[in-house]
């Protein structure tokens, strides 16, 4: 049985995903950053820009992250996306791994 969910989620907006899990989904802001800051926020501040947050709804726990800083963070992740492309391509072509 299942007895604890933790999942780590990349939203564009943080300040939205956390009013939406609250508002929708019964969520509680537990902790969160604001962008360029060290401070810990324990209470949802809506006029700052978040860039990570943990919220939670029993024993469901969403951490929400800015979805640009890890690829400021670590730059190598960016050229991934371009990555799935060329695969897409290359075996768009083939079936089974045999060309057509």
């Amino acid at each position: 049985m299942l007895k604890k969910l933790w999942c780590n989620m990349m939203v564009s907006d943080v300040n939205k995903a956390i009013e939406f899990y609250a508002d929708v989904l019964g969520f509680q802001h537990v902790m969160s950053v604001p962008m360029g800051s060290e401070e810990v926020l324990f209470q949802h501040d809506r006029n700052k820009v978040l860039v990570y947050a943990l919220i939670k709804n029993g024993d469901i726990e969403l951490m929400l992250q800015e979805q640009k800083e890890p690829a400021r963070e670590h730059p190598r992740l960016c050229g991934f996306r371009r990555h799935q492309q060329q695969c897409r391509a290359v075996f768009r072509g083939r079936r089974f791994g045999h060309a057509r």
